[in-house]
């Protein structure tokens, strides 16, 4: 199997880029903090705990620690040299280096989100996206919440991942009783909100 998240990423941390948007591959500054108050949006408690599943250099942290609000923060990260990074950088914040899949959650947080970890092609992309649903929304005591790129994007890139919405939907319908699937934010980007009572 092709680690395309380990080849992607490593390219972008030897080319040594100054920006860490850029180092993660979000195309400008301002589409990332798009997609994370687009998250943020759909928070509704304070003093909340969140685990970032393909948390980078840690910016949706410093998003947050930026709203001075109250909360838990764990990041978790296939890529050692970020999580290496994110722990020199904030001394004292969870992160960890493990694929989510593997990783044994011990106590459900309110949150599970991932932002722009899921736009890059996986060896048997659908079968793996299920599973990280499905964990997601086992694991997250209020609401698991990512986002995609959407197959109905008017600009198809050969190195990204697109998904089907009506696919994603039908597979949601099978493990969620209530859903929403957001499309209001960025023309090429879904958010999938999914409530986990």
């Amino acid at each position: 199997m092709i680690d395309y998240n380990q080849q992607f990423y490593n390219q972008l941390i030897r080319k040594k880029l100054a920006k860490s948007f850029l180092t993660v591959g979000w195309g400008s500054k301002k589409t990332q903090k798009i997609r994370f108050e687009n998250i943020y949006k759909y928070f509704d408690k304070n003093n909340f705990s969140v685990l970032d599943v393909g948390c980078g250099l840690g910016d949706f942290y410093l998003f947050l620690k930026k709203k001075k609000i109250k909360f838990r923060y764990t990041g978790i990260d296939i890529n050692e040299t970020f999580i290496k990074k994110c722990k020199r950088k904030y001394k004292n914040v969870n992160f960890i280096n493990s694929h989510f899949l593997r990783y044994k959650i011990k106590t459900k947080p309110d949150y599970i989100i991932i932002s722009g970890a899921l736009n890059l092609p996986m060896d048997n992309y659908l079968i793996l996206l299920k599973k990280i649903i499905l964990k997601m929304h086992k694991n997250s005591k209020e609401k698991s919440i990512f986002n995609l790129l959407s197959s109905s994007s008017k600009k198809i890139y050969q190195f990204n991942a697109y998904t089907n919405i009506g696919k994603l939907s039908e597979y949601i319908d099978t493990i969620a009783k209530h859903y929403l699937i957001d499309k209001t934010y960025l023309s090429h980007d879904i958010s999938v909100i999914i409530h986990s009572k």
